[in-house]
């Protein structure tokens, strides 16, 4: 990722998760300016990179909101492939919120 691209995402970071497997979290927004702009693309192909060669994960999950189609396209993009059976449904603040999970495999 160039550093250009890192000062405009808002949030793109790897954290280990608290599990009895080894997992590891992150999240990425593209600021409303940059939509479209391709940043979310690179830095998420950045992000799976160093999941695949730094971290050695085998597989990496992503989630999306059914609505959020930017969001899955990057995701078609990067070749990832839907998981249709890891979807889930959450509610949070009263709200419900359906997600879609994709997945990456280690090349």
């Amino acid at each position: 990722m160039t550093r250009a691209t890192s000062r405009l995402c808002r949030d793109h970071a790897h954290r280990r998760l608290a599990s009895p497997r080894p997992q590891c979290g992150g999240g990425l927004a593209a600021s409303p300016p940059r939509l479209g702009s391709g940043i979310a693309t690179e830095a998420a192909r950045a992000s799976l990179a160093d999941g695949f060669e730094r971290c050695g994960f085998k597989e990496v999950l992503s989630y999306t909101e059914a609505t959020n189609h930017r969001s899955q396209a990057v995701m078609r993009k990067l070749g990832l492939e839907r998981d249709e059976a890891r979807d889930f449904t959450s509610t949070h603040g009263g709200h419900t919120w359906s997600g879609l999970v994709w997945v990456a495999k280690r090349p």
